[in-house]
């Protein structure tokens, strides 16, 4: 499966998110596509990031894009509720396993990291914020955060070289990484 991290800086003005670029065919392990976006960002307060099955996100994808017409409606909290409102009536009785990350900054400022898993009929939701990184996809990358590290530059480059790492034994990773960041301005 494929691989999206993010992580919230230490000073909790700045969110990124990197993933990489490669869709594997969930029943036959082909790559469908070599050089695909796994994480957009819908403004300067939200971003999202999907692995897994591309016939699970399509919908759900299409959905948010019909429920929150508007740049600026999407709103973190309201994008978590309504995914997972989503996914629990629609795709708890289909077949494969999509993760769905969001990201971002509530009206309070305050960062989020949230996770929506729905594999085999069941969904659930995480609420990471507070350990300031997740990862989803390829759960085997252990990628962890160093919460002392002041520079988030460095925080950048490893979830990069996590990533790049990944892809040396996972071939359903690649090291074609697409990267994206807010800030609190």
């Amino acid at each position: 499966m494929s691989l999206v991290i993010a992580a919230i800086s230490k000073d909790r003005k700045r969110i990124s998110a990197c993933s990489d670029s490669r869709w594997v065919n969930s029943e036959d392990n082909s790559v469908v596509y070599d050089n695909i976006s796994k994480i957009k960002k819908k403004n300067n307060y939200t971003l999202i990031g999907f692995a897994g099955d591309l016939n699970k996100m399509k919908p759900l994808y299409n959905h948010l894009q019909k429920e929150f017409p508007n740049f600026y409606d999407w709103d973190v909290n309201k994008v978590r509720d309504e995914s997972y409102k989503f996914l629990k009536e629609n795709q708890s009785d289909t077949i494969g396993e999509m993760h769905f990350l969001i990201a971002g900054f509530d009206e309070n400022k305050e960062p989020h990291l949230y996770t929506i898993v729905n594999r085999n009929g069941n969904t659930w939701k995480a609420n990471l914020s507070s350990a300031r990184s997740v990862y989803i996809g390829d759960l085997t990358c252990g990628f962890k955060l160093d919460k002392n590290e002041e520079n988030f530059d460095v925080v950048i480059k490893s979830m990069k070289n996590c990533i790049i790492e990944c892809s040396k034994v996972n071939p359903a990773v690649n090291s074609e990484i697409t990267q994206l960041n807010l800030r609190l301005e």
